[in-house]
């Protein structure tokens, strides 16, 4: 479990202390710091379930938090083609964020092959 994580679940402990089960209550606040949790995690490829694990709350109770919750703001970003090199044009980014630039055809099939 990460720090942050961590702090939540202290603070969620804290505000319920003496209630269980469906008598848990939230603030505010950690409402808004689940949402910024989740959104971070998200942006990473992670799932609402696994940060629901992280922060020990239902998927329900995020998936409401997230729905209630304000919109994030999106950025204006130019795209730019990338210079390729001569010797392939493809480019392999997997889930975990790892990168294989410069693949012909062939190269990107025999590594996806190799991988899977």
């Amino acid at each position: 479990m990460d720090e942050r994580a961590r702090r939540f679940r202290e603070a969620a402990r804290r505000e319920n202390r003496g209630r269980r089960g469906t008598a848990l209550r939230y603030s505010a606040k950690l409402h808004q710091e689940a949402v910024a949790y989740v959104r971070l995690r998200r942006a990473r490829g992670e799932s609402l379930a696994s940060s629901a694990q992280a922060l020990g709350v239902s998927v329900e109770n995020l998936h409401r938090w997230m729905k209630n919750a304000e919109p994030c703001e999106f950025r204006t970003v130019a795209v730019v083609p990338e210079a390729r090199e001569s010797r392939g044009s493809f480019v392999l980014t997997t889930p975990q964020g790892f990168r294989v630039e410069g693949l012909s055809v062939e190269e990107l099939a025999s590594l996806i092959r190799a991988l899977s």
